[in-house]
């Protein structure tokens, strides 16, 4: 077999310290070079992709913290809108209540002049209508006609009126 030959191994070690020099050489001057560079522009492109997110992060958390601090704000604000609202209410629950017991205070003077007035009204009234009547059932019960006068002026004395 002629592999086997050792007079052939010069020429194939030979030929093997050329093939992996030339192969070595090649790698070293064109694939190593533009595989570094591949490898540098993606640590590039990486980084900077880290620096985007850190800082679209950092504006995350500034307009969070901004909007944290609006709505606390527009809490603080609504809260006192609303207090100022419930005072208002009160204040205008009170001067109305206010108003409508005033109201209700006149028009119980009112109706209680009115019904004085009426009421001595019939007291003056009473005496006349009363010997009118006395006298119309002592005609129609005993037969006997009495003066209407002489009951009112009877009247009028033993009540007082």
């Amino acid at each position: 077999m002629p592999q086997l030959d050792i007079s052939t191994y010069s020429s194939q070690i030979f030929w093997l310290l050329v093939s992996w020099g030339v192969l070595f050489v090649y790698l070293w001057k064109f694939l190593v070079p533009r595989v570094s560079q591949k490898l540098a522009d993606r640590d590039e492109r990486v980084q900077s992709i880290l620096n985007e997110v850190e800082k679209i992060n950092s504006q995350i958390a500034t307009s969070l913290e901004e909007y944290s601090d609006l709505v606390r704000l527009e809490k603080l604000r609504l809260h006192e809108q609303e207090q100022t609202n419930l005072s208002d209410i009160r204040s205008k629950t009170e001067r109305l209540s206010d108003e409508l017991k005033a109201d209700l205070q006149n028009q119980m003077v009112s109706y209680r002049e009115k019904v004085a007035s009426e009421q001595t009204a019939l007291i003056k009234k009473l005496p006349e209508e009363l010997s009118l009547l006395l006298s119309q059932k002592s005609e129609s019960q005993l037969g006997v006609g009495v003066n209407p006068d002489q009951i009112k002026s009877l009247l009028i004395k033993e009540l007082g009126l």
